[in-house]
């Protein structure tokens, strides 16, 4: 939830500027899709407001190998995404994903969650695999946190 601190202003500006990112996430194309998708994390890794949600959803303990595990498939040789069933939790593990891949952790980018866990062939689909499976839930997350 966002902190009580911050003014009824700082809040709205920052609620604002989180509408704007992620619209441009969720518009974006194979073209623009890095971009934007960096830009949003790093608002969310930077702006006071938008850190008191993501700060501690970041120090969520979560078993992210157990989750993001290669001998799980499915028989058409496709990756389980099991996510977690507590609901903070896989709002953790999701933003804790999305880390990884603005941090460049190696094995993790978004055209390889979308190839591997929701077979998705063509970059554009991954894209909106990867928004619909894995952001949607983030910024329902958020809008909720910003609201109160």
């Amino acid at each position: 939830m966002v902190n009580h601190n911050f003014s009824k202003i700082q809040i709205t500006e920052s609620y604002g500027k989180f509408k704007n990112h992620i619209k441009s996430v969720m518009n974006s194309d194979v073209n623009t899709y890095d971009t934007f998708f960096k830009g949003f994390m790093n608002f969310s890794e930077t702006d006071k407001v938008m850190l008191s949600i993501t700060s501690p959803i970041k120090e969520i303990d979560v078993p992210f190998d157990e989750w993001w595990c290669v001998k799980r498939k499915w028989p058409n040789g496709l990756r389980k995404f099991e996510l977690p069933t507590d609901p903070l939790k896989r709002v953790a593990f999701l933003y804790q994903l999305c880390y990884k891949i603005f941090q460049n952790e190696p094995g993790f980018d978004y055209l390889s969650v979308g190839l591997e866990y929701f077979g998705s062939t063509h970059v554009i689909n991954n894209i909106e695999s990867f928004n619909q499976q894995i952001l949607q839930q983030l910024v329902d997350y958020f809008e909720y946190n910003f609201q109160y």
